[in-house]
């Protein structure tokens, strides 16, 4: 069993407030969740409103690389 792991900080540069941030990073969450099939989550950087740290997991039973 594999278990693939993606930690990422990003800065959000046309953020001007938290709400801004929320919806930027529901998008990305959201495409990786529905489109992708991967778990993903916000991280740290809760606060900050123009950096966001996101983290993607998934789980696959063969490690086919094409």
């Amino acid at each position: 069993m594999y278990i693939y792991l993606l930690d990422i900080k990003f800065k959000i540069d046309c953020s001007f407030s938290l709400k801004d941030k929320r919806e930027v990073i529901r998008s990305i969450i959201d495409y990786a969740r529905n489109s992708l099939k991967i778990s993903s989550a916000g991280l740290t950087d809760n606060d900050m409103r123009n950096f966001a740290h996101l983290g993607f997991v998934t789980i696959s039973n063969d490690n086919d690389k094409k």
